[in-house]
């Protein structure tokens, strides 16, 4: 496995979703934040997973889904030779919904 590293951004994120979920269950909010954190490797040891979002921004961007939540990687991370993965997390809203 390799290691990643969450941006200051994506750590808020996480506890604010956690907080967001945990309001209803603590026991839905650890599951959510575990989902988050195994995607978040998953896109460590897999790199260039993922796809663009071109309506969500144009910049050479990879989003790999975490349930509702989007985990994004910022390009110099995508490169085998960069050790730590910095990630994103977005939520996504469904507009079918």
């Amino acid at each position: 496995m390799k290691p990643f590293k969450l941006s200051p951004e994506a750590a808020q994120d996480i506890r604010e979703i956690w907080a967001y979920v945990a309001a209803d269950s603590v026991r839905a909010a650890r599951r959510v934040r575990l989902l988050i954190f195994n995607a978040c490797q998953r896109v460590a040891d897999n790199p260039g997973i993922g796809h663009s979002r071109e309506d969500l921004t144009d910049k050479p961007v990879l989003f790999w889904p975490a349930s509702s939540y989007l985990i994004f990687a910022p390009p110099e991370s995508l490169s085998k030779s960069f050790a730590y993965y910095t990630v994103r997390v977005t939520f996504q809203a469904c507009s079918n919904c």
